[in-house]
């Protein structure tokens, strides 16, 4: 399970990525996180060059 964020999500408060992906990813092995420097909501479309690069 891929988890995306970004820092610059206006939706969430700060951290709120860090804090639930880190929460998820210690629960399961099959989780992974990544947390885009820049872009909005959804992080998988503001970003997508960098995206396509994760899968």
């Amino acid at each position: 399970m891929l988890l995306t964020g970004s820092l610059e999500d206006d939706m969430f408060q700060k951290d709120h990525y860090k804090v639930l992906f880190d929460e998820i990813c210690a629960k399961t092995s099959f989780a992974k996180a990544h947390i885009f420097e820049h872009g909005g909501h959804p992080a998988m479309l503001s970003n997508m060059e960098e995206f396509v690069v994760l899968g």
